[in-house]
């Protein structure tokens, strides 16, 4: 029993990254952005508490990569530059806890998109669980717009420095 307390608190490095240990906050849905899609000051006061308890890394919840993906108003995101600051703010208060990193869970809602200015986009059509609207089939330039969304949300993290 021990043995597995020791390792538990130990470091552990993924990749280039060295988390402090392995407790982990998987990335679940807490639906506490602003509509703009920057973390409200609870979702800071939230994730700082996580790191101050000793959660060695928390991977953020569902922050969408552009508009027609977005799962919900409350949903963080990463679709254009003018949310890097709300995002380094949390990211700034969460490394104030010794060695705690932070990664966002990039994602494209896919049939689950609710903006109700955009029809949700997926491989081929199919109902939103949530609210049976139909989704229509990605174009090939759709596709390429996705990817290069997820390209683009990527290096406004790196701005944010999270890990």
């Amino acid at each position: 029993m021990i043995k597995m307390l020791e390792t538990l608190f130990s470091p552990k490095k993924i990749g280039n990254i060295e988390v402090p240990n392995r407790l982990i906050r998987s990335a679940t849905f807490t639906n506490m952005a602003s509509p703009d899609g920057n973390p409200y000051d609870l979702f800071i006061e939230f994730y700082s508490a996580l790191a101050k308890g000793g959660t060695g890394l928390i991977i953020t919840g569902m922050a969408s990569i552009d508009q027609v993906g977005r799962f919900s108003k409350g949903q963080l995101l990463f679709t254009d530059d003018s949310q890097i600051a709300g995002h380094k703010k949390m990211t700034d208060a969460i490394h104030e806890y010794s060695g705690v990193c932070i990664a966002p869970q990039l994602n494209h809602a896919g049939r689950a998109g609710m903006n109700p200015k955009f029809q949700a986009v997926t491989p081929s059509p199919s109902p939103n669980p949530f609210t049976k609207k139909m989704s229509r089939e990605a174009t090939a330039e759709d596709i390429k717009d996705i990817v290069k969304s997820f390209g683009s949300a990527a290096r406004r993290h790196t701005k944010v420095v999270m890990i």
